[in-house]
């Protein structure tokens, strides 16, 4: 991102800004001596074709391996990142702000760059193979384009506030929030919609602001139940999008009455806008228990991931092991395994979630990995056998495989929690 930046100021400029680029030279010179040493250190014992299945392939496919995407999520993806550029750029224009040559390099190099990633972690993932490449998780950069052009986004939104284009406002966060629902056919005709109506709007007389503003919601309104008669949203996509655009465009009427009104009248819209707001945030930031309002804990966002049962379960765990205990679980079962480990303080032999950062021991998490695969659909003697190799005699099972546990002689439940859901199993090592 500041190499973007500065590579705009020398073009703009028309020469090389060393001096004023001095305090980012120098933050990439202090990360370079940062992250240099670990990565020509950091040492493996496998190839660079493993490193990458086990890393990409196998653990990350959903960030780092570009075919699994799909082509089509890829190109919605780049679309509506161009569109998002380009509706900002028409404001600058339109508008005819200075900054308007600086924005439009700006767009273009993120997108230049972006491409380059995306050909980048493909090439150097399912082509050429490089652990050192795996590891940079280059499509992160991805999230950055994305935040620029939203930066870029809500500026231009703000621009459409002070000079008054409410429609093209309304109908631009319209695109914002409707974007990752809609299919590129629908982007393409949201985007023209838009860009057209901006243009449309400049010319528009000033004193029809207020009309303009219910023309606003109509249109909008008009515009959306269209797509959803067409049946071009899917039905659970759908369901969403219209609750984001019936909450948002209420909240937005409420408030531009309010402002509009007078007293009473105004007071008491702006107050429905703040409850109805407020509202939205019901079961995220707070919540009621026994009549009084408490915001949401941490504890209790933890409880409401794992579940009251593997909470206690592994509350109890760590009160009746030692710090170096460890357990066994079926590393592909992530939600109890990995929330276990966090809360119990005690380390499970391998969770799929957790994959070690460094070269060195990336081979040996994954072959703990395959010893541990699907472990409770396994023979008993299977199981004991990787539970006495590894020194383990800690086995947390789900409420499906207690039988077969509850009929071995050589485990016994350890402890378990009110409901009954999971349990820990313990083994007789040694006997």
């Amino acid at each position: 991102m500041i190499f973007v930046a500065a590579v705009v100021d020398c073009i703009l400029n028309k020469k090389v800004l060393i001096k004023e680029n001095a305090c980012a030279l120098i933050a990439a010179a202090a990360l370079a001596l940062v992250i240099l040493p670990s990565m020509l250190t950091d040492r493996m014992d496998i190839s660079n074709e493993l490193f990458v299945y086990i890393y990409s392939v196998f653990r990350h496919p959903h960030h780092l391996v570009p075919t699994s995407w799909g082509s089509s999520a890829i190109v919605k993806s780049g679309w509506i990142n161009i569109f998002m550029f380009l509706l900002s750029l028409e404001v600058f224009i339109v508008l005819k702000k200075k900054e308007v040559k600086r924005y439009a390099l700006e767009a273009l190099l993120f997108e230049a760059c972006w491409a380059a990633v995306l050909a980048g972690t493909y090439i150097f993932t399912e082509r050429i193979p490089l652990a050192f490449v795996s590891t940079m998780f280059l499509p992160k950069f991805f999230k950055y384009v994305v935040g620029i052009s939203l930066i870029m986004f809500l500026r231009a939104f703000f621009e459409t506030r002070d000079e008054k284009l409410y429609f093209s406002g309304y109908l631009m966060l319209l695109f914002a929030f409707a974007s990752s629902s809609l299919s590129i056919m629908q982007l393409i005709v949201l985007f023209a919609v838009t860009a057209f109506a901006m243009a449309a709007e400049q010319n528009r007389d000033t004193k029809k602001i207020f009309v303009n503003e219910w023309v606003t919601f109509l249109v909008d309104v008009v515009f959306f139940a269209i797509l959803m008669t067409l049946e071009l949203v899917s039905v659970k996509n759908g369901k969403v999008l219209m609750k984001a655009f019936m909450v948002f465009f209420t909240i937005a009427f409420l408030y531009c009455v309010g402002l509009k009104a007078k007293k009473a009248a105004g007071r008491l819209s702006i107050a429905a806008c703040i409850c109805l707001a407020a509202a939205s945030l019901y079961g995220k930031v707070f919540f009621v228990e026994n009549g009084s309002l408490e915001f949401i804990s941490g504890d209790k966002a933890l409880i409401s991931a794992m579940g009251d049962d593997a909470y206690a379960l592994a509350l109890e765990f760590r009160e009746h092991t030692g710090a170096d205990d460890e357990f066994i679980s079926d590393p592909d079962a992530a939600v109890s395994a990995g929330w276990v480990q966090v809360v119990s303080q005690r380390n499970c032999y391998v969770v799929k979630k957790v994959i070690p950062s460094s070269k060195y021991t990336i081979g040996d998490w994954y072959e703990r990995y395959m010893q541990t695969a699907g472990i409770l659909d396994r023979e008993l003697s299977d199981i004991e056998q990787v539970m006495e190799a590894s020194g383990i005699e800690y086995l947390l099972v789900d409420a499906a495989h207690y039988g077969k546990f509850d009929a071995a002689s050589e485990f016994s439940v350890f402890t378990t929690a009110a409901g009954d859901s999971v349990r820990i199993y313990r083994l007789r090592l040694g006997e």
